[in-house]
């Protein structure tokens, strides 16, 4: 895997504040982020469009699916490798389909895959 696939990310928050956080974190780090999406729905059209590698999620999603739902889409239909993201510290709930990580940065990204 190149290092450049490895760093485009689709970023899924319905918390603009949060959102932003950890997109100027990921810029900083030098990762490609191809879009944010509030919603699943948005999420996968994203991704149908964009194709990140990677997707981070925060929390549930504001729309029907839950986050682990999202997870197993992306994962299953086109093969995006997902990470949840941990609130406050406290212990989530990854499912199957996802990894869970304690912050939204490349160094923490790659060694959750090293995992």
């Amino acid at each position: 895997m190149n290092t450049r696939e490895m760093e485009t990310i689709l970023v899924v928050c319905a918390d603009p504040d949060r959102c932003a956080e950890i997109i100027g974190r990921l810029h900083d780090d030098g990762a490609s982020v191809v879009g944010t999406a509030h919603t699943a729905g948005i999420a996968l059209t994203l991704t149908a469009q964009m194709a990140p590698r990677s997707a981070i999620l925060v929390g549930e999603t504001a729309g029907r699916r839950s986050a682990d739902e999202l997870a197993r889409a992306l994962s299953e239909t086109w093969g995006v490798e997902c990470f949840l993201l941990r609130h406050d510290g406290r212990a989530g709930s990854a499912g199957d389909h996802a990894i869970e990580i304690v912050s939204a940065d490349l160094r923490a990204l790659r060694q959750a895959r090293l995992q």
